[in-house]
Protein backbone atom coordinates (compact mmCIF):
# COMPACT_ATOMS: atom_id res chain seq x y z
CA UNK A 1 0.00 0.00 0.00
CA UNK A 2 3.07 1.87 0.78
CA UNK A 3 5.71 3.67 -2.25
CA UNK A 4 8.62 1.40 -3.01
CA UNK A 5 10.08 0.97 -6.27
CA UNK A 6 9.80 0.07 -10.36
CA UNK A 7 10.70 -2.33 -13.20
CA UNK A 8 10.90 -3.24 -16.90
CA UNK A 9 11.95 -5.46 -19.89
CA UNK A 10 12.93 -4.45 -23.19
CA UNK A 11 12.59 -1.04 -22.53
CA UNK A 12 15.25 0.25 -25.96
CA UNK A 13 13.53 -1.62 -28.50
CA UNK A 14 9.82 -0.23 -27.09
CA UNK A 15 11.14 3.28 -27.17
CA UNK A 16 12.13 3.05 -30.72
CA UNK A 17 8.74 1.79 -31.95
CA UNK A 18 6.82 4.52 -30.27
CA UNK A 19 9.25 7.49 -30.23
CA UNK A 20 6.87 10.54 -29.43
CA UNK A 21 5.40 8.33 -26.84
CA UNK A 22 8.83 7.75 -25.38
CA UNK A 23 9.67 11.11 -25.14
CA UNK A 24 6.84 12.27 -22.98
CA UNK A 25 6.97 9.25 -21.02
CA UNK A 26 10.63 10.12 -20.45
CA UNK A 27 9.92 13.49 -19.37
CA UNK A 28 7.19 13.11 -17.01
CA UNK A 29 9.34 9.69 -15.40
CA UNK A 30 12.25 12.10 -15.22
CA UNK A 31 10.21 14.92 -13.29
CA UNK A 32 8.34 12.16 -11.26
CA UNK A 33 11.49 10.33 -9.98
CA UNK A 34 14.03 12.60 -9.96
CA UNK A 35 15.71 10.65 -12.62
CA UNK A 36 19.85 11.85 -12.45
CA UNK A 37 23.02 10.87 -15.00
CA UNK A 38 23.45 7.23 -15.43
CA UNK A 39 26.90 6.04 -13.72
CA UNK A 40 28.73 2.75 -13.45
CA UNK A 41 26.69 0.49 -11.54
CA UNK A 42 27.58 -0.61 -8.10
CA UNK A 43 27.42 -4.44 -6.60
CA UNK A 44 23.96 -5.29 -6.50
CA UNK A 45 22.37 -2.89 -8.32
CA UNK A 46 19.77 -4.04 -11.17
CA UNK A 47 20.95 -2.67 -14.58
CA UNK A 48 19.33 -4.41 -17.64
CA UNK A 49 16.94 -3.39 -20.19
CA UNK A 50 14.98 -6.28 -19.16
CA UNK A 51 15.72 -6.07 -15.28
CA UNK A 52 13.15 -5.19 -13.07
CA UNK A 53 14.11 -2.71 -10.75
CA UNK A 54 13.09 -3.69 -6.39
CA UNK A 55 12.65 -1.21 -3.49
CA UNK A 56 15.28 0.40 -2.56
CA UNK A 57 17.91 -0.99 -5.31
CA UNK A 58 19.62 1.94 -7.26
CA UNK A 59 18.62 0.87 -11.08
CA UNK A 60 20.61 1.78 -14.67
CA UNK A 61 18.22 1.69 -17.98
CA UNK A 62 18.15 3.97 -20.64
CA UNK A 63 14.42 5.59 -22.38
CA UNK A 64 14.34 6.91 -25.87
CA UNK A 65 18.37 6.42 -25.90
CA UNK A 66 18.82 8.47 -22.71
CA UNK A 67 20.61 7.07 -19.99
CA UNK A 68 18.73 6.61 -16.39
CA UNK A 69 19.99 6.12 -13.33
CA UNK A 70 17.67 5.64 -10.02
CA UNK A 71 19.70 6.08 -6.77
CA UNK A 72 19.65 3.68 -3.90
CA UNK A 73 17.85 4.24 -0.62
CA UNK A 74 17.30 2.90 2.65
CA UNK A 75 14.28 0.88 3.33
CA UNK A 76 14.99 0.62 6.60
CA UNK A 77 13.64 4.21 7.41
CA UNK A 78 10.67 4.63 5.25
CA UNK A 79 8.14 7.87 6.00
CA UNK A 80 5.98 8.28 3.60
CA UNK A 81 2.18 9.46 2.59
CA UNK A 82 -0.90 8.07 1.39
CA UNK A 83 -4.16 10.34 -0.36
CA UNK A 84 -7.32 9.17 -2.75
CA UNK A 85 -10.28 8.23 -3.14
CA UNK A 86 -12.19 5.02 -2.82
CA UNK A 87 -15.61 4.97 -4.41
CA UNK A 88 -18.16 2.06 -3.98
CA UNK A 89 -21.89 2.18 -5.73
CA UNK A 90 -24.45 1.03 -3.21
CA UNK A 91 -28.49 0.54 -3.32
CA UNK A 92 -28.60 4.12 -1.68
CA UNK A 93 -26.36 5.70 -4.01
CA UNK A 94 -22.42 6.01 -4.00
CA UNK A 95 -20.35 5.61 -0.96
CA UNK A 96 -17.15 7.90 -1.17
CA UNK A 97 -14.37 7.16 1.35
CA UNK A 98 -11.22 9.54 1.02
CA UNK A 99 -7.75 7.44 1.77
CA UNK A 100 -5.33 9.98 3.86
CA UNK A 101 -2.31 8.35 5.68
CA UNK A 102 0.71 8.73 7.33
CA UNK A 103 3.42 5.53 7.26
CA UNK A 104 6.59 5.60 9.13
CA UNK A 105 8.58 2.23 9.48
CA UNK A 106 11.83 2.51 11.10
CA UNK A 107 14.10 -0.75 11.65
CA UNK A 108 17.73 -0.96 13.51
CA UNK A 109 19.40 -3.64 15.17
CA UNK A 110 18.18 -2.08 17.82
CA UNK A 111 14.55 -1.36 17.43
CA UNK A 112 11.56 -1.11 14.89
CA UNK A 113 8.76 0.92 15.05
CA UNK A 114 6.02 1.00 12.53
CA UNK A 115 3.18 3.51 12.67
CA UNK A 116 0.22 4.64 10.41
CA UNK A 117 -1.61 7.94 10.94
CA UNK A 118 -4.96 8.41 8.94
CA UNK A 119 -6.91 10.38 11.81
CA UNK A 120 -9.69 8.24 12.34
CA UNK A 121 -7.88 4.76 12.26
CA UNK A 122 -3.96 5.28 13.80
CA UNK A 123 -1.67 2.53 15.52
CA UNK A 124 1.47 2.01 16.40
CA UNK A 125 4.30 -0.84 17.24
CA UNK A 126 7.29 -0.75 18.84
CA UNK A 127 9.43 -3.73 19.41
CA UNK A 128 13.42 -4.05 21.01
CA UNK A 129 15.01 -6.97 21.19
CA UNK A 130 16.06 -8.05 24.76
CA UNK A 131 19.76 -7.34 23.72
CA UNK A 132 21.62 -6.37 20.71
CA UNK A 133 21.81 -8.87 18.46
CA UNK A 134 19.15 -11.36 20.01
CA UNK A 135 15.97 -12.63 18.22
CA UNK A 136 14.10 -12.39 21.42
CA UNK A 137 12.09 -9.38 21.83
CA UNK A 138 9.90 -7.06 23.70
CA UNK A 139 6.80 -5.18 22.02
CA UNK A 140 4.64 -2.08 22.58
CA UNK A 141 1.36 -1.24 20.67
CA UNK A 142 -1.37 0.85 20.59
CA UNK A 143 -4.50 1.66 18.38
CA UNK A 144 -7.37 3.91 18.13
CA UNK A 145 -10.50 3.92 15.81
CA UNK A 146 -13.12 7.02 15.86
CA UNK A 147 -14.84 7.99 13.15
CA UNK A 148 -16.20 11.32 13.53
CA UNK A 149 -19.86 10.56 12.53
CA UNK A 150 -22.12 7.40 12.82
CA UNK A 151 -23.23 4.62 10.77
CA UNK A 152 -25.68 2.44 9.94
CA UNK A 153 -25.23 -1.73 10.08
CA UNK A 154 -26.40 -2.60 6.45
CA UNK A 155 -28.41 -5.61 5.83
CA UNK A 156 -28.68 -6.86 2.35
CA UNK A 157 -26.52 -3.77 1.92
CA UNK A 158 -29.15 -1.25 2.50
CA UNK A 159 -28.39 0.90 5.45
CA UNK A 160 -30.42 0.44 8.65
CA UNK A 161 -30.23 4.26 10.12
CA UNK A 162 -33.11 3.16 13.34
CA UNK A 163 -29.65 1.68 14.66
CA UNK A 164 -26.96 4.35 13.84
CA UNK A 165 -24.07 4.49 16.35
CA UNK A 166 -21.27 6.83 16.89
CA UNK A 167 -18.48 4.19 18.66
CA UNK A 168 -15.11 4.30 18.69
CA UNK A 169 -12.19 1.57 20.36
CA UNK A 170 -8.99 2.25 22.06
CA UNK A 171 -6.60 -0.61 22.23
CA UNK A 172 -3.32 -1.37 24.29
CA UNK A 173 -0.86 -4.04 23.75
CA UNK A 174 2.25 -5.40 25.97
CA UNK A 175 3.86 -8.54 24.63
CA UNK A 176 6.69 -10.76 23.61
CA UNK A 177 8.04 -12.34 20.66
CA UNK A 178 11.09 -13.30 18.49
CA UNK A 179 12.08 -12.46 15.09
CA UNK A 180 14.56 -13.09 12.42
CA UNK A 181 15.67 -12.98 8.59
CA UNK A 182 13.22 -14.80 6.65
CA UNK A 183 14.24 -16.35 3.40
CA UNK A 184 13.55 -14.46 -0.02
CA UNK A 185 13.16 -16.57 -3.52
CA UNK A 186 16.36 -18.18 -5.25
CA UNK A 187 18.14 -15.02 -6.97
CA UNK A 188 16.52 -12.09 -4.90
CA UNK A 189 17.85 -10.07 -2.34
CA UNK A 190 16.72 -9.94 1.03
CA UNK A 191 15.93 -6.45 2.87
CA UNK A 192 14.54 -5.05 6.04
CA UNK A 193 10.56 -6.04 5.33
CA UNK A 194 11.54 -9.76 4.57
CA UNK A 195 11.16 -11.22 8.64
CA UNK A 196 9.27 -13.85 10.59
CA UNK A 197 8.22 -12.91 13.67
CA UNK A 198 6.28 -15.06 16.48
CA UNK A 199 5.01 -12.98 19.33
CA UNK A 200 1.90 -13.30 22.14
CA UNK A 201 0.14 -9.99 23.46
CA UNK A 202 -2.03 -8.96 26.11
CA UNK A 203 -4.45 -6.04 24.88
CA UNK A 204 -6.93 -3.79 27.40
CA UNK A 205 -9.55 -2.39 24.93
CA UNK A 206 -12.24 0.30 25.58
CA UNK A 207 -14.94 0.71 23.21
CA UNK A 208 -18.18 3.50 23.55
CA UNK A 209 -21.26 3.97 21.75
CA UNK A 210 -23.80 6.86 21.34
CA UNK A 211 -26.71 6.41 19.76
CA UNK A 212 -26.81 8.02 16.05
CA UNK A 213 -28.99 11.31 14.79
CA UNK A 214 -31.17 9.01 12.85
CA UNK A 215 -31.23 6.31 15.49
CA UNK A 216 -34.90 5.47 16.09
CA UNK A 217 -36.69 7.29 19.72
CA UNK A 218 -36.42 3.90 20.97
CA UNK A 219 -33.03 2.31 20.47
CA UNK A 220 -31.10 1.53 22.81
CA UNK A 221 -27.29 1.51 22.29
CA UNK A 222 -25.12 -0.95 23.36
CA UNK A 223 -23.30 -0.08 26.86
CA UNK A 224 -19.81 0.79 26.67
CA UNK A 225 -17.29 -1.65 27.97
CA UNK A 226 -14.13 -2.76 28.64
CA UNK A 227 -12.06 -5.85 27.54
CA UNK A 228 -9.14 -7.89 27.67
CA UNK A 229 -8.32 -9.91 25.00
CA UNK A 230 -4.99 -12.49 24.11
CA UNK A 231 -3.85 -11.82 20.80
CA UNK A 232 -0.98 -14.26 19.31
CA UNK A 233 0.61 -14.21 15.67
CA UNK A 234 3.34 -16.16 13.47
CA UNK A 235 4.23 -14.31 10.20
CA UNK A 236 6.40 -15.11 7.54
CA UNK A 237 7.05 -12.59 4.63
CA UNK A 238 9.67 -13.52 1.64
CA UNK A 239 8.17 -10.96 -0.61
CA UNK A 240 10.37 -9.48 -2.54
CA UNK A 241 9.58 -5.52 -3.77
CA UNK A 242 9.71 -3.65 -7.13
CA UNK A 243 10.27 0.01 -7.18
CA UNK A 244 6.56 0.70 -6.40
CA UNK A 245 6.47 -1.54 -3.08
CA UNK A 246 4.28 -4.01 -5.03
CA UNK A 247 5.18 -7.61 -4.61
CA UNK A 248 7.05 -8.88 -7.44
CA UNK A 249 8.71 -12.72 -6.22
CA UNK A 250 8.13 -15.04 -3.03
CA UNK A 251 5.67 -16.12 -0.70
CA UNK A 252 3.79 -14.55 2.45
CA UNK A 253 1.98 -16.28 5.18
CA UNK A 254 0.68 -16.15 8.86
CA UNK A 255 -2.02 -17.17 10.99
CA UNK A 256 -3.42 -15.13 13.52
CA UNK A 257 -5.71 -15.94 16.66
CA UNK A 258 -7.72 -13.61 19.76
CA UNK A 259 -9.25 -14.76 22.53
CA UNK A 260 -11.29 -12.34 24.41
CA UNK A 261 -13.65 -11.44 27.67
CA UNK A 262 -16.15 -8.26 28.04
CA UNK A 263 -17.21 -6.58 31.31
CA UNK A 264 -19.73 -4.26 31.81
CA UNK A 265 -21.91 -5.18 28.53
CA UNK A 266 -25.53 -5.14 28.37
CA UNK A 267 -28.26 -6.14 25.97
CA UNK A 268 -29.18 -4.02 22.99
CA UNK A 269 -31.29 -3.42 20.14
CA UNK A 270 -29.10 -5.62 18.23
CA UNK A 271 -28.09 -7.82 20.17
CA UNK A 272 -30.82 -9.24 23.13
CA UNK A 273 -28.08 -11.53 24.42
CA UNK A 274 -24.36 -9.88 23.99
CA UNK A 275 -21.69 -12.78 24.06
CA UNK A 276 -19.52 -11.68 27.28
CA UNK A 277 -16.19 -13.80 25.28
CA UNK A 278 -15.21 -14.24 22.10
CA UNK A 279 -12.57 -16.66 20.06
CA UNK A 280 -11.42 -15.55 16.29
CA UNK A 281 -8.35 -16.47 13.93
CA UNK A 282 -7.15 -16.19 10.56
CA UNK A 283 -4.23 -17.50 8.52
CA UNK A 284 -3.36 -15.55 4.78
CA UNK A 285 -0.87 -16.65 1.96
CA UNK A 286 0.45 -14.65 -0.40
CA UNK A 287 2.48 -14.83 -3.34
CA UNK A 288 4.50 -14.16 -6.98
CA UNK A 289 4.88 -17.02 -9.41
CA UNK A 290 6.70 -16.61 -12.47
CA UNK A 291 4.74 -16.90 -15.80
CA UNK A 292 5.83 -19.77 -17.48
CA UNK A 293 9.00 -19.16 -19.59
CA UNK A 294 7.92 -15.57 -20.00
CA UNK A 295 10.59 -13.20 -18.45
CA UNK A 296 9.62 -11.66 -15.39
CA UNK A 297 7.87 -8.65 -16.16
CA UNK A 298 5.08 -10.98 -16.44
CA UNK A 299 3.98 -12.06 -12.69
CA UNK A 300 1.11 -14.03 -11.73
CA UNK A 301 -0.25 -12.67 -7.88
CA UNK A 302 -2.04 -15.13 -6.09
CA UNK A 303 -3.60 -14.78 -2.65
CA UNK A 304 -5.66 -16.78 0.10
CA UNK A 305 -7.27 -15.57 3.30
CA UNK A 306 -9.24 -17.28 5.69
CA UNK A 307 -11.05 -16.40 9.07
CA UNK A 308 -13.49 -17.94 11.57
CA UNK A 309 -14.71 -16.83 14.92
CA UNK A 310 -17.27 -17.68 17.66
CA UNK A 311 -18.79 -15.60 20.03
CA UNK A 312 -18.59 -12.40 17.59
CA UNK A 313 -20.80 -9.30 16.95
CA UNK A 314 -20.46 -6.27 14.58
CA UNK A 315 -17.59 -4.97 17.00
CA UNK A 316 -15.55 -7.79 17.16
CA UNK A 317 -15.95 -9.41 13.65
CA UNK A 318 -13.37 -9.53 11.29
CA UNK A 319 -13.97 -6.49 8.75
CA UNK A 320 -13.62 -7.05 5.25
CA UNK A 321 -14.34 -4.69 2.32
CA UNK A 322 -12.67 -2.97 -0.94
CA UNK A 323 -9.70 -0.17 -1.75
CA UNK A 324 -6.54 -0.98 -2.34
CA UNK A 325 -3.76 -3.13 -2.21
CA UNK A 326 -2.13 -4.12 1.06
CA UNK A 327 1.20 -4.91 0.04
CA UNK A 328 2.83 -3.58 3.18
CA UNK A 329 4.24 -6.38 5.15
CA UNK A 330 2.34 -6.23 8.18
CA UNK A 331 -1.12 -5.73 6.36
CA UNK A 332 -0.57 -9.07 4.09
CA UNK A 333 -3.44 -10.44 6.55
CA UNK A 334 -6.20 -8.22 5.36
CA UNK A 335 -8.14 -9.57 2.49
CA UNK A 336 -9.63 -7.28 -0.49
CA UNK A 337 -13.60 -7.79 -1.51
CA UNK A 338 -13.62 -5.81 -5.12
CA UNK A 339 -16.81 -3.60 -5.68
CA UNK A 340 -17.56 -3.29 -1.63
CA UNK A 341 -16.35 0.04 0.21
CA UNK A 342 -12.91 -0.23 2.91
CA UNK A 343 -13.98 -2.62 5.38
CA UNK A 344 -17.65 -2.69 4.78
CA UNK A 345 -19.23 -5.92 5.92
CA UNK A 346 -18.15 -7.29 9.54
CA UNK A 347 -18.13 -10.83 8.73
CA UNK A 348 -17.53 -14.19 11.58
CA UNK A 349 -15.67 -15.98 8.77
CA UNK A 350 -15.09 -16.09 5.06
CA UNK A 351 -12.36 -17.73 2.97
CA UNK A 352 -11.34 -15.57 -0.07
CA UNK A 353 -8.77 -16.15 -3.10
CA UNK A 354 -7.38 -13.99 -5.75
CA UNK A 355 -5.49 -14.13 -8.58
CA UNK A 356 -4.03 -10.89 -10.68
CA UNK A 357 -1.66 -11.04 -14.06
CA UNK A 358 0.46 -7.92 -13.91
CA UNK A 359 2.60 -6.94 -17.09
CA UNK A 360 5.31 -4.15 -16.92
CA UNK A 361 5.44 -2.93 -20.38
CA UNK A 362 7.97 -0.39 -19.39
CA UNK A 363 10.03 -0.26 -16.13
CA UNK A 364 7.68 2.16 -14.33
CA UNK A 365 4.49 1.41 -15.66
CA UNK A 366 2.55 -2.08 -14.12
CA UNK A 367 -1.19 -2.74 -15.39
CA UNK A 368 -2.85 -6.17 -15.67
CA UNK A 369 -6.13 -8.00 -14.62
CA UNK A 370 -7.56 -9.45 -11.83
CA UNK A 371 -10.18 -11.92 -10.00
CA UNK A 372 -11.46 -13.16 -7.39
CA UNK A 373 -13.74 -15.14 -5.27
CA UNK A 374 -15.35 -15.00 -1.73
CA UNK A 375 -17.54 -17.26 0.74
CA UNK A 376 -18.75 -14.88 3.67
CA UNK A 377 -21.39 -15.00 5.67
CA UNK A 378 -23.80 -11.64 5.34
CA UNK A 379 -26.23 -10.27 7.05
CA UNK A 380 -29.95 -10.46 5.19
CA UNK A 381 -33.12 -10.16 6.69
CA UNK A 382 -35.59 -13.37 6.18
CA UNK A 383 -39.32 -12.73 7.67
CA UNK A 384 -38.58 -10.02 9.81
CA UNK A 385 -35.31 -11.08 11.41
CA UNK A 386 -31.73 -10.84 10.65
CA UNK A 387 -29.65 -13.89 9.27
CA UNK A 388 -26.16 -14.50 8.52
CA UNK A 389 -25.72 -16.76 5.42
CA UNK A 390 -22.86 -17.69 3.23
CA UNK A 391 -22.57 -15.69 0.60
CA UNK A 392 -20.30 -16.63 -3.10
CA UNK A 393 -19.52 -13.97 -4.53
CA UNK A 394 -17.34 -13.37 -7.71
CA UNK A 395 -15.17 -9.92 -8.45
CA UNK A 396 -12.91 -9.06 -11.62
CA UNK A 397 -11.34 -5.59 -12.06
CA UNK A 398 -8.10 -3.75 -13.63
CA UNK A 399 -5.35 -1.91 -11.73
CA UNK A 400 -2.39 0.30 -12.74
CA UNK A 401 0.32 1.45 -11.50
CA UNK A 402 2.63 4.32 -12.91
CA UNK A 403 4.67 7.44 -11.45
CA UNK A 404 3.38 10.70 -10.88
CA UNK A 405 4.61 13.94 -10.12
CA UNK A 406 6.61 15.15 -6.95
CA UNK A 407 8.38 11.75 -6.69
CA UNK A 408 5.47 9.80 -6.24
CA UNK A 409 3.44 7.05 -7.69
CA UNK A 410 -0.52 6.64 -8.67
CA UNK A 411 -2.56 3.92 -8.98
CA UNK A 412 -6.03 3.33 -10.58
CA UNK A 413 -8.03 0.53 -9.97
CA UNK A 414 -11.37 -0.43 -10.91
CA UNK A 415 -13.63 -3.55 -9.78
CA UNK A 416 -16.82 -5.28 -10.31
CA UNK A 417 -18.73 -7.22 -8.22
CA UNK A 418 -21.66 -9.97 -9.63
CA UNK A 419 -22.58 -10.83 -5.77
CA UNK A 420 -23.24 -7.48 -4.61
CA UNK A 421 -25.93 -6.13 -6.15
CA UNK A 422 -26.76 -2.14 -6.51
CA UNK A 423 -29.94 -2.62 -8.03
CA UNK A 424 -31.28 -6.44 -8.83
CA UNK A 425 -29.71 -6.54 -11.98
CA UNK A 426 -27.04 -4.24 -11.57
CA UNK A 427 -23.59 -5.11 -9.54
CA UNK A 428 -21.91 -3.22 -7.53
CA UNK A 429 -18.51 -1.27 -8.81
CA UNK A 430 -15.50 0.56 -7.27
CA UNK A 431 -13.23 2.98 -8.60
CA UNK A 432 -10.16 3.88 -6.57
CA UNK A 433 -7.83 6.47 -7.39
CA UNK A 434 -4.47 6.25 -4.95
CA UNK A 435 -1.68 8.45 -4.55
CA UNK A 436 1.41 7.79 -2.23
CA UNK A 437 4.91 8.97 -2.37
CA UNK A 438 7.92 9.03 0.30
CA UNK A 439 9.12 12.32 2.25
Amino acid sequence: MFWGQTTRSDVRSLCRARVAFSSFVFAVFAVALGAAPATAAAPGDTDGPRATPRAGRAFHTTVADTPVALPAYDRGHITSWDLGVATSTTPQGVDVLPLLALYLFHRTDEQLLRAVVAVVSNEVLLTRPWHKGAPAEWLLSASMLAPPVALAPRVDDVDRPRQELLSGELRAGLGLGARGRAAVAPGEQADVDNMWEANVTVEPVFRWFFPGERAAPDFVAPASHRALQVHGALRFDGLTRNLFGSNHAGVAFGVRATAGVRAGVTPWSGDHAPSTMWQRGNAWLVGVAPVGPLPEQHRLLYSLHGAFGLGLDRFTAFAVGGGPPRDETFAQDVPLLPGASIDEYPTTRHLIGSLEYRHEPIFFFYWGPFASVAILDREHELKGHVVRTDDVVSAAGLRMTTVFLFSSRIQLQYGINTGLLQTPSAPRQELTVHLSGRL
